[in-house]
């Protein structure tokens, strides 16, 4: 339409920029100068010895934004006001009206008002949300380390991989695209457009010759990005301009400057190529989903829509209480999303269409889904029962058994185990859960052990915790010596645990971290935290990859560290199992705890006795205190394991590993051999940790009294 109709004009849309619209622009608002009653529609652009003048390029092209985007703004609350008069679900009101549900807009270049009997389904329509928030100075320096620790650890090659398995999963199991050939056909897709990106950088070669027609699709239609980014947001023009040209190769060598600033283009160059691993992985997905759905359906925008909405990064909330949270906190947008769409689909609002393109009742879809699922679970049995009893999974630490299925027996032949990433939120209801519930029946878990998993679960998931804001929170773990992650603390608390902190380090902290720790009087396992809490795997990268220098330049009797395995990969490191993990040495520091907080508490419990207290009489069947000497037996065994006993204890394995690190006349390899060999006689001094504790808390004193017998059978033979 043109004129002035039903909907404004363009003159009338640039008004709103004067009705108190929300759009912030910086440098001289020249866009203002154009209002049709102002007094002067030219205006000076003034210089300031105080603020900062932008370039005309910059202030331009914002003014120009911002104009766009409110005539835009007004244009979309016209027609939605429009269709919502005509559904009946909303009505004219003067403009005097005082009512949360009334909306104004201009209409013919007038403010007319309107009463909607829906406010959030006509914002919601509008899809003016303003993405993230606007940021000040303050907030913009606080999620500088989110963005930093976000970017890093998307730009790692094995991320793009778990990226596949979960999404692929997630949207074969929710969606029905097929579960097992969506992550295949996801892969394949990953490699087909890896290789397509890579020959459109041949002379004469375009990106339209090499990929597939569905990416440009969903690139045109706003679905290609990388994960949780939709589009970068800069402060000014120059900035745009010179990235352009830094993109595209274009510098002026013929000055001091532009050749000082060539090593940092090659870097930056490394950055761009790994974040395009990002945007293929993630696309990856969403073109088996686009595929399939064009398919059975032939709509090409239910096909967009049902790729985007996997995990839509578009969708980031109105509220400014979750705007910042999303700003502050890694990875809290994906996280909610994918609980929208978990939510969505077990409500039977989400889902696609049935073949031909005809639509599928609520029902229907929870149906589909609910059966899908049932099958997913169905495995969790058949997996737990193949591998409870493996050494691998016996290993595993709490942590890993939540977050990844292994596939025991290959660490024979390749040194190491494989392992496949669970899906977040499908992993947790219908993988985690119901082998916590497994292993609670088959006493191999307590009632702690689960409510300790759901409440690390919960908090990960939900990412709500506001201690776990990435500017703060690598400061607030060394602070409180407190891994929010493993519950574990930073410096081991224990009581024959140095004090000195250049002393409080392990065997395989990395020598750039004892080095900073003294200098600055500090535990190299805190300086650690902080490093790697601020710079992601990247930054734990960088400090292996100095251990060399260090012992070659720096401090020559700085031993050299261990070969690194394939767990240690940047490529590989999240889909391998540690050849020998260290799960079973927190369940026997657990165990320890245990015990002591059993003798502690039967202790007191037998003062109140002898004391006459008849109130405690009736704890007796909680602590057995007819017990007490078998669980002293065993504090006196998990003491010989430890460090007093003169054969095999955890003591001298931890003084053998260090002494073979410090030995500076094996190579890395060699040590890397005989390290994994003293790691697995630990374990099997371990291997009844986990059995121990669980009898301990659920009061299985035979189980005890059986263990005890033994050990002292061995010291007699």
């Amino acid at each position: 339409m043109s004129g002035r109709g039903d909907l404004n004009s363009f003159e009338d849309r640039v008004l709103a920029i004067d009705e108190g619209d929300d759009v912030r622009t910086r440098g001289p608002q020249l866009f203002r100068g154009m209002h049709p009653f102002g007094k002067n529609i030219f205006i000076k652009a003034k210089g300031s010895e105080t603020k900062k003048t932008l370039d005309p390029i910059t202030a331009i092209s914002q003014n120009l934004r911002a104009a766009i985007v409110l005539g835009m703004k007004n244009v979309a609350a016209n027609r939605v006001m429009r269709n919502m008069i005509d559904a009946g679900q909303a009505e004219q009101v003067p403009l005097s009206s005082k009512d949360s549900r009334v909306v104004k807009t201009r209409v013919g270049g007038k403010n007319k008002a309107f009463r909607v009997l829906d406010r959030p389904l006509f914002e919601a329509f509008q899809n003016f949300a303003d993405g993230q928030m606007p940021m000040g100075g303050f907030l913009s320096a606080a999620a500088f380390p989110k963005r930093v620790v976000s970017e890093s650890i998307t730009r790692v090659p094995v991320f793009w991989a778990k990226q596949v398995m979960r999404d692929g999963l997630t949207a074969g199991s929710l969606l029905g695209t097929g579960v097992l050939s969506t992550v295949f056909r996801s892969m394949g897709n990953a490699v087909q457009l890896a290789n397509g990106k890579l020959l459109a950088q041949v002379p004469g070669v375009t990106e339209e010759m090499t990929l597939p027609e569905g990416y440009f699709k969903l690139r045109n239609a706003g679905v290609v990005t990388r994960y949780d980014q939709v589009i970068a947001d800069y402060e000014d023009a120059d900035k745009v301009v010179k990235e352009a040209y830094r993109q595209s190769g274009i510098r002026n060598l013929a000055s001091v400057e532009g050749i000082k600033g060539l090593p940092f283009d090659i870097l930056m160059g490394v950055w761009d190529l790994l974040g395009q691993g990002t945007i293929i992985t993630d696309t990856s997905t969403r073109l088996v989903v686009y595929n399939e759905i064009l398919k059975e359906t032939g709509d090409e925008a239910e096909a967009i829509f049902q790729a985007m909405e996997i995990l839509n990064f578009t969708r980031r909330g109105k509220n400014r209480l979750v705007q910042i949270l999303s700003t502050l906190l890694p990875f809290q947008n994906p996280r909610w999303q994918g609980m929208d769409v978990f939510a969505r689909a077990y409500t039977g609002t989400y889902g696609k269409k049935a073949k031909g393109g005809k639509p599928l009742t609520k029902r229907e879809r929870q149906t589909a889904v609910w059966f899908r699922t049932a099958m997913f679970m169905s495995l969790t049995p058949l997996y737990y029962m193949a591998v409870k009893d493996s050494d691998e999974y016996k290993e595993m630490s709490e942590e890993e058994r939540e977050l990844y299925w292994i596939i025991p027996g290959f660490k024979k032949w390749l040194g190491f185990t494989p392992r496949i990433p669970k899906p977040f939120e499908l992993g947790l209801m219908f993988g985690t859960l119901p082998e916590m519930l497994l292993r609670l029946m088959d006493e191999r878990e307590t009632w702690r052990d689960v409510r300790e998993a759901m409440w690390r679960q919960a908090t990960g998931t939900l990412k709500l915790a506001p201690w776990e804001i990435q500017a703060t929170k690598p400061v607030v773990e060394v602070a409180f010596n407190y891994d929010f992650f493993t519950g574990q603390p930073v410096v081991s608390e224990r009581p024959s645990a140095p004090t000195d902190p250049k002393l409080q380090r392990r065997a395989t902290t990395p020598n750039a971290y004892v080095e900073v720790g003294e200098a600055l009087n500090m535990s190299p396992l805190q300086v650690q935290k902080i490093w790697e809490g601020y710079t992601g795997p990247y930054g734990a990268y960088i400090a292996m990859v100095a251990d060399g220098l260090i012992t070659n330049y720096v401090n020559p009797d700085a031993p050299t560290k261990p070969s690194t395995g394939w767990e240690k990969s940047l490529f590989i490191g999240g889909l391998v199992h540690p050849a020998e993990s260290s799960g079973l040495v927190n369940e026997f520091y657990k165990l320890q705890d245990l015990t002591d907080e059993f003798l502690a508490n039967s202790k007191a419990l037998e003062d109140l006795i002898e004391v006459g207290d008849k109130r405690a009489y009736h704890y007796d069947d909680i602590y057995q205190l007819q017990y007490v000497d078998t669980v002293k037996d065993l504090k006196k065994e998990l003491n010989q394991i430890a460090s007093l006993d003169k054969g095999e204890n955890l003591a001298e394995i931890r003084e053998l590993q260090q002494l073979i690190i410090n030995d500076n006349d094996r190579t890395p390899e060699e040590k890397r051999e005989i390290i994994l060999e003293i790691k697995n006689l630990r374990n099997e001094l371990l291997r009844e940790a986990r059995t121990l504790r669980v009898a301990l808390e659920k009061g299985m004193f035979d189980q005890i009294e059986e263990f005890v017998e033994e050990r002292e059978r061995d010291r007699n033979r």
